[in-house]
């Protein structure tokens, strides 16, 4: 919890209030309700709401107020972890059930004060900085709720659960009540901490038009970007997955160097969200951020954005010995055909054998790219690698709809033949030729059929046999090959 920082600032602020009362008193009245009249940032935080100004004014007095009230929370938490441990060596199940009630407790009331602080602000009873301290002493508390948290989890599961249900313990309705705490844990609420701790520097920015917005830079160029925005009630899917990771893309900060990549991408098909999460990867600089997008209305709901300076020492996702995969072209959809580039230390990688689902699909070219076509859904891993150094990028995709919803039963149909150790492949669906069906031979990718359904490739060498793989609009038919006597026999 970082007690001897927090204490040393302590004393710092004291040693500055003493110097200079008459400051430390009106900055501490900041976080006094009704503290109107002995402050008067009120009125020009009146003029800053009509001009849409975001500064939040970080004072001494703010940053003395915090850390003492972030110093009795963390004094009264380590109070009721002993009084937990004793009890716990007594009856460790009443210990458990009672410390799972007190913790319900101490966070549904923790949301209730998020709550009254929003409504105060809004309402024209706190200033933006007084708001913004709030925040600063919410995420404290929700932090020592959620480490607690994690002890109790360690020490529930050391009981059974027919034993915990008897006792009254709901693990289920434990998490939730931890999970509400999420939005004061994010990147803006804890860089709000650090700032009213003294921990930090910088500039503080917040506002409350179409959701919350927090965003703290400090000296050093590290900053930290928080959204979060309500959502609609429709838990549908029916924004397709690559016009949310467009929303997703719009909502991420322009770097003053490098691009941000998509590391990773998830599909929650019960809440109806998509989830992204992305690298920055630039010369002495690091990033990563997670956005979410309502998966029904397509617009971002939250966001968790972290950029610092890194002194070119530190490992990061652009040092050299690791490889940053990204989509640089096409659509992130089932069946697409999208633009893989493989780079290290920001450059372009040439030669690295790239897998798809572990299954190599080639090797990148001069500008460190390759094409290749997506599953029709699922889960989904390319990973690239070249010497001692690799990289992958993962994320799911939506299913396609099985050929049968549209009525289509045809399958497949696949034909080979050898011609001066040249293999020509045909591919047929309900006698018609398919073009654009993806063709693997022993597990790696050697091209895609043209429109008259025929893919030509060399005879795989020092081989008699092999095996040629075919996908294609959610289709998939595999066949076997015996080189005899100059000719290709089908293994049945």
């Amino acid at each position: 919890m970082n007690r001897p920082v927090v204490y040393l600032i302590v004393v710092a602020l004291v040693v500055v209030g003493t110097a200079f009362p008459a400051n430390s008193a009106a900055a501490l009245g900041e976080i006094v309700p009704n503290a109107d009249a002995a402050d008067t940032s009120v009125a020009d935080d009146t003029v800053s709401r009509t001009e849409n100004h975001t500064q939040v004014e970080v004072g001494t007095g703010a940053q003395l107020a915090t850390v003492i009230q972030v110093t009795d929370d963390d004094t009264r938490t380590d109070m009721r972890e002993g009084g937990f441990d004793l009890a716990y060596e007594t009856d460790r199940l009443a210990a458990v059930a009672d410390r799972s009630e007190e913790l319900r407790e101490r966070a549904a009331e923790i949301r209730d004060d998020y709550t009254e602080a929003t409504e105060a602000y809004r309402e024209g009873e706190l200033t933006r900085s007084e708001f913004a301290q709030r925040l600063a002493t919410l995420s404290a508390r929700a932090g020592n709720v959620l480490a607690s948290y994690n002890q109790l989890r360690s020490r529930m599961a050391t009981v059974s659960d027919a034993k915990l249900r008897a006792a009254g313990v709901n693990r289920s309705a434990l998490r939730v009540s931890m999970a509400g705490l999420d939005s004061l844990q994010g990147a803006g609420t804890t860089a709000l901490l650090a700032r009213f701790t003294g921990q930090s520097d910088g500039e503080v920015q917040l506002r409350l038009k179409d959701g919350l917005f927090i965003e703290v830079e400090s000296e050093g160029g590290e900053r930290s970007r928080e959204i979060e925005r309500p959502r609609d009630d429709d838990p549908g899917l029916t924004v397709n997955q690559s016009t949310a990771l467009d929303a997703a893309r719009s909502a991420l900060s322009t770097p003053e160097r490098g691009t941000w990549t998509l590391q990773s991408s998830d599909i929650d098909k019960e809440d109806g969200v998509y989830t992204f999460e992305f690298g920055l990867s630039a010369t002495n600089l690091t990033g990563e951020a997670e956005v979410e997008v309502d998966g029904s209305s397509g617009t971002v709901f939250s966001l968790e954005e972290e950029i610092e300076q890194t002194d070119g020492t530190e490992k990061t996702e652009s040092s050299s010995d690791e490889l940053v995969l990204s989509i640089v072209e096409g659509a992130l959809e089932p069946e697409e055909t999208v633009t893989i580039q493989v780079r290290a230390a920001g450059r372009p990688v040439r030669d690295a054998v790239v897998r798809l689902n572990d299954r190599e699909v080639g090797t990148t070219g001069n500008n460190g790219t390759i094409e290749i076509t997506l599953p029709p859904g699922g889960d989904v891993e390319v990973s690239a690698t070249k010497g001692d150094s690799d990289g992958r990028l993962r994320f799911e995709l939506e299913e396609t709809r099985d050929a049968d919803d549209d009525g289509d039963t045809r399958e497949l149909s696949l034909s080979a033949s050898l011609d001066n150790k040249t293999v020509t492949i045909e591919v047929t669906k309900g006698g018609s030729t398919v073009n654009g069906a993806s063709v693997f031979v022993d597990g790696a990718r050697v091209g895609s059929t043209e429109i008259d359904g025929l893919l030509a490739f060399p005879l795989p060498e020092d081989t008699d046999e092999f095996e040629v793989t075919v996908l294609h609009d959610g289709a998939e038919i595999e066949s076997e090959y015996v080189v005899q006597n100059g000719s290709l026999v089908p293994e049945k």
